[in-house]
Order: C-alpha cells, then sequence, then structure tokens
C-alpha cells in the first residue's frame, strides 16, 4: 500500500470525524479514499494549426 493512499484515506477519516483505525482501514478496504476530492484539472495548451506555409517554408 503506498504512503498517498494512506495519507489520503488518514485525511478522508479526519473529514468525517473518526480518525480511528477502523474506520481508516474500511476506507482504504472500500477504496474510497479519494472520494470528494477533486484532481487540479490538465492545463490546457493551445495548438498552432498552421501549415507550413504560414511559416515561408517552401514545400515544393
Amino acid at each position: 500500500m503506498g504512503n498517498q493512499r494512506l495519507d489520503a484515506a488518514c485525511a478522508r477519516a479526519l473529514q468525517v470525524g473518526d480518525p480511528s483505525y477502523r474506520t481508516i482501514k474500511g476506507i482504504l478496504a472500500a477504496g474510497t479514499e479519494r472520494d470528494g476530492i477533486t484532481e487540479p484539472a490538465a492545463p490546457t495548451v493551445a495548438a498552432f494549426l498552421r501549415g507550413p506555409g504560414a511559416f515561408g517554408v517552401d514545400t515544393a
């Protein structure tokens, strides 16, 4: 089990007000340590969709 999962389960148990071993074990067993936690959205990257002619490149 990874430290990140355990940390997330502990944080979840603290959120619900019951940081006991039994609660943390149950959260890990159910796989709900990430429920309610939103991951940051991936940054959007603009695409420059132009042909080589827009950059003065001759493709002929």
